[in-house]
């Protein structure tokens, strides 16, 4: 009985560290692919501030980007609705760094589209506040 109770937990322990090693492995893998998907963004023509253009950016997620959305589980829709949700300024412009970022988490865990939506909200309302303070200085 012993040997028995003793095979079934080790077999549990090799399954979990298995398990484990491949999530391991696969988040290494998407972490890989952002780092491709960055560099070809970088390669864009980019704004005075550092920030992409939304047409650069469909440029590469169409073409040579195609492959690392598809390796994410992402699809293009995907990808330009977090576009819309970092332009807070509606400059149809924003930083590569965190575009890449918002991907990595956000096809991790759905719940990362409504912290991106909030943080979104977040930053037009603080910039319309801003607005209204400057204008009150005035």
């Amino acid at each position: 009985l012993m040997n028995t109770v003793t095979a079934v937990y080790c077999e549990a322990i090799v399954y979990n560290s298995n398990a484990d090693r491949l999530s391991f492995d696969s988040k290494r893998n998407d972490k890989i692919q952002l780092k491709v998907l960055r560099s070809l963004l970088l390669e864009e023509v980019l704004e005075s501030n550092g920030k992409i253009k939304f047409r650069d950016v469909m440029k590469v997620l169409k073409g040579n980007g195609a492959p690392v959305l598809t390796h994410l589980g992402l699809e293009l829709w995907v990808a330009k609705a977090l576009f819309r949700l970092l332009d807070a300024e509606t400059e149809r412009a924003v930083d590569i760094d965190e575009f890449v970022y918002l991907l990595l988490h956000l096809q991790r865990d759905p719940q990362n589209i409504h912290l991106a939506s909030l943080e979104h909200q977040s930053r037009r309302i603080l910039k319309k506040v801003q607005l209204v303070a400057t204008l009150l200085e005035q």
